[in-house]
């Protein structure tokens, strides 16, 4: 299922409100208080980030769909490659596997220039980097990919094009 996200924001109505009318930072802080919310570093976030990457190099979208993404996994993303304009919700192993594949043949080849801002804990890996691609130019990216049971639940994912093809 592929729902641009402000769609998405008008279904969801009041989800993110706390019953005293309070804002979903409010909700957050509620929540969290007294506890310890930073994770424990997991330290594994590199090995699941390069297994990650080596199935996008091998073009292999359905087994990174299956391997490192729950089978109701959401990705809430912000390029420009669906019919729909950005941003789009796409939820789902099907609509994950049309997406990344619809991705792959918008950019062409990727080459990764840096990655930075890498943090790793058991809960979160989220990161930035710079590519560029055959078709689309040179990209500033950022991910956030939220993990449960060891594979990404929630990927939140923006970019910027910084040079044109």
């Amino acid at each position: 299922m592929v729902t641009n996200a402000r769609t998405w924001q008008k279904a969801a109505g009041q989800r993110f409100k706390i019953a005293d009318g309070g804002s979903g930072l409010e909700a957050f802080r509620l929540r969290y208080k007294g506890t310890n919310f930073l994770p424990k570093m997991a330290g594994e976030g590199k090995a699941f980030f390069d297994r990650h990457m080596q199935y996008i190099m091998a073009n292999d979208v359905e087994g990174m769909v299956k391997d490192t993404y729950t089978e109701d996994a959401i990705l809430f993303n912000a390029f420009p490659f669906l019919e729909t304009p950005p941003p789009n919700i796409i939820q789902g192993h099907e609509a994950l596997i049309e997406a990344f594949n619809k991705y792959l043949a918008y950019q062409g080849a990727i080459n990764l220039i840096s990655l930075y801002n890498f943090l790793d804990s058991e809960n979160a890996i989220s990161f930035q980097a710079t590519f560029s691609t055959a078709n689309t130019g040179t990209w500033a990216a950022g991910d956030c990919w939220l993990m449960r049971e060891g594979k990404i639940y929630h990927h939140i994912g923006f970019a910027h094009q910084l040079i044109k093809a």
